[in-house]
């Protein structure tokens, strides 16, 4: 009976694991640059992605476009995914501030879930008046510290980060938003789904 009981839970368990990995359950980490990724460290394919949470069509990628490839790629351990913040900050006031938002619910291990937030929501936020308290009610929302996330977003302790991203960026050779190296190839601008599965693909082949 005691082993019986024992095998029942196993398989619990292994039911428990398998739903959890079709449920697209992603590894992740930060990078030594300070950068957050999705996916294997040791992936075959390595995305960046430099970005602007203000930039529309950057807006247009994160819904549209990125689910697929974490659907297809990321989730099934072939793609590491890695984030780097671009603001634009002489077209676009609140992309700077948004940068910190997501970088600060990073802090408290929620770095993707807030970049969800501020792409999904960017019509709103881009319009409002004070964003700052749009970004903190979507950190409650996601039930972060409130008091941790208000005072690193309003103090700006994620700005010398978002600094060091910007001079990468320059270094690399970004002009535009959004703009992304797929092992190292440029690929500007927000593509459909096809252009970057068919990079991948060649990539996965090498």
């Amino acid at each position: 009976m005691k082993r019986l009981w024992i095998l029942l839970v196993l398989a619990v368990l292994l039911i428990s694991a398998g739903c959890s990995r079709s449920g697209g359950t992603s590894e992740g980490g930060i990078s030594p640059e300070g950068h957050y990724y999705l996916g294997p460290k040791d992936a075959k394919v390595l995305i960046e992605e430099f970005s602007d949470f203000q930039c529309p069509y950057c807006g247009l990628h994160a819904r549209e476009t990125f689910p697929k490839i974490k659907r297809e790629y990321i989730d099934k351990g072939l793609v590491r995914y890695q984030f780097i913040n671009v603001p634009l900050r002489s077209i676009h006031p609140a992309a700077q501030k948004a940068a910190e938002a997501a970088m600060c619910a990073g802090k408290q291990g929620k770095f993707w879930e807030m970049h969800e937030a501020l792409f999904n929501n960017q019509p709103q936020w881009v319009r409002a008046g004070n964003p700052i308290q749009m970004f903190e009610g979507y950190a409650s929302e996601l039930g972060l510290e409130a008091d941790a996330f208000n005072a690193c977003l309003r103090d700006g302790d994620m700005a010398l980060q978002i600094d060091d991203d910007i001079a990468e960026a320059i270094q690399r050779g970004v002009r535009a938003t959004p703009t992304f190296f797929i092992n190292g190839r440029k690929v500007e601008g927000a593509y459909p789904y096809e252009i970057f599965k068919k990079i991948i693909e060649e990539e996965l082949q090498k």
